[in-house]
């Protein structure tokens, strides 16, 4: 149980260091705002690797999931 509450208060502490850095990327130069993409390489990502790069890659990875399933004998295992 201890270290549960350790996971989370370390958890909470980075949360509360990255929310005192808001709005700024570099503290006190270069706010969130400035630091973004423009709208029009935002809007070229969304669509073409969001909703054509992505359904792609899912299939595949199930192809390559299938292909080297099956279980691994003790011997030929990592650990």
């Amino acid at each position: 149980m201890l270290d549960l509450y350790t996971a989370a208060s370390f958890v909470l502490l980075l949360l509360a260091l990255a929310g005192s850095y808001l709005p700024y990327i570099i503290p006190f130069q270069v706010t969130l705002s400035d630091a973004a993409a423009p709208p029009a390489s935002q809007a070229f990502m969304f669509w073409g690797a969001g909703l054509f790069v992505l359904p792609l890659i899912v299939p595949y990875t199930c192809v390559a999931y299938s292909v080297f399933r099956g279980e691994v004998s003790k011997d030929q295992a990592y650990h």
